[in-house]
């Protein structure tokens, strides 16, 4: 396990593809194998991350994987992300520090992210015109900062604000066309299951739940006996989980299962590799 978010301007540090996606994972193999070492060998990108954290347009940030590129919000690439690795490392290795900064980057997009009088999220952090994030993506939308606050906090009292406005904005608005985790409807499946889980928040959830779970339904093609559904560009099959075929059917099983964990979770891996199962 290496880290490569090495220092200002290179490296990556997003939960997808960098630095926040070791310790995310390295947290995750600490609970489910009980072995507390793992967590520590990823301490290098976790102090790392703390580290390269700044402020630009009141909001906390972390350099873009691409030099030149500016700061991004999201959950794939951008603050939301990092910020839930850090919430999760922080936890589990007893650094109140990095759970500090994770709740304060989540409070300040609410507070300084938002834009067009408070119904959209910001999803660059430049000085130029910024550019609003759609709402249901997972990657970079509402929905993904959603996500990482629940995941992160659960329904926390000091994410209150945020995490209701962010509910208010996914409840009205329309379903993707698009079938994979990421970018569309089997990530809004992921999201609503969460949703499920809290008490105060599931008003509406099963319903939402099970519109996107038709909608993928729907969207089902049979090729040569085997089921699949096409990429963002349908005539494209791939085995992949965030853009490909496996993510609706990841998502339908968890669905089906009324799984209300994240698919990412401590719990539902773990239930995976339980010989009792």
């Amino acid at each position: 396990m290496s880290c490569r978010c090495r220092s200002r301007g290179e490296g990556d540090c997003d939960l997808f593809s960098g630095a926040a996606g070791v310790v995310w994972a390295a947290c995750l193999l600490s609970e489910i194998l009980g072995d507390y070492e793992i967590c520590e060998r990823a301490a290098r990108c976790g102090e790392q991350l703390s580290r390269l954290c700044e402020v630009r347009s009141g909001l906390y940030v972390w350099p873009a994987a691409e030099p030149g590129d500016p700061p991004l919000t999201g959950t794939a690439h951008g603050s939301a992300g990092i910020a839930l690795a850090l919430a999760v490392w922080g936890r589990i290795t007893g650094r109140p520090e990095a759970l500090d900064l994770a709740l304060e980057t989540f409070q300040r997009i609410y507070r300084n992210g938002r834009l067009m009088d408070g119904t959209m999220l910001r999803r660059t952090v430049d000085d130029q015109e910024p550019s609003s994030a759609p709402i249901l993506p997972w990657c970079h939308g509402i929905a993904g900062y959603l996500w990482c606050m629940l995941v992160a906090f659960g329904d926390d009292p000091r994410l209150r604000q945020a995490i209701d406005w962010s509910l208010d904005k996914c409840a009205a608005a329309k379903p993707s066309g698009s079938p994979v985790y990421c970018h569309g409807t089997a990530g809004e499946l992921e999201l609503w299951r969460l949703i499920g889980g809290y008490p105060r928040l599931a008003q509406g959830a099963a319903s939402r739940a099970d519109r996107a779970a038709w909608g993928l339904r729907f969207r089902l093609r049979r090729e040569g006996g085997l089921c699949v559904w096409g990429a963002e560009d349908p005539e494209i099959l791939t085995p992949d989980l965030w853009v490909g075929f496996l993510g609706p059917a990841t998502a339908l099983a968890l669905y089906a299962r009324c799984v209300t964990e994240p698919l990412l979770s401590v719990s539902w891996l773990r239930s995976c590799a339980s010989s009792k199962r």
